[in-house]
């Protein structure tokens, strides 16, 4: 695993899978996957899982402010059950569209998009790692 995860998310990553049964895998992507994250940085997570949970998700508390989850509820779509804070969004896409594909038991890789600064046309694209972390982080430490 690139990083270590924090006790407050694994706690959190626990509570999802007790409370939903649906739950698949879990997978940490973005910053804190890729050893390009900060003190500030948040911890991405993507859900592999139904509609069911997301739609229980939207109606909970978005607890930690530290997670930022996204919900594959179909095998391909995803979503986020809360809105950004930023401009009261919600973060919607496919797996298809970033490209996502596992390369290995415990590891996946996908296209990121950040747009160019200055730019309102432009936009970086690079190919990232995601690291499974349930159910086989929490079977490791079980």
């Amino acid at each position: 695993m690139p990083c270590d995860i924090s006790a407050e998310v694994m706690n959190y990553v626990k509570e999802l899978v007790l409370r939903y049964q649906d739950i698949r895998e879990i997978w940490l992507f973005g910053s804190r996957a890729n050893n390009t994250s900060t003190e500030l940085s948040d911890w991405d997570l993507m859900v592999m899982a139904n509609k069911e949970v997301l739609e229980s998700l939207i109606i909970s508390p978005h607890d930690p402010e530290c997670v930022d989850l996204l919900v594959v509820y179909d095998g391909n779509n995803f979503s986020g059950p809360w809105p950004r804070q930023s401009d009261g969004a919600l973060k919607r896409g496919s797996l298809i569209d970033w490209e996502w594909h596992q390369i290995g038991p415990e590891e996946a890789e996908y296209k990121a998009t950040k747009p160019v600064p200055g730019s309102n046309f432009h936009v970086n694209v690079t190919t990232l790692r995601a690291t499974r972390i349930y159910p086989k982080q929490l079977r490791d430490d079980a």
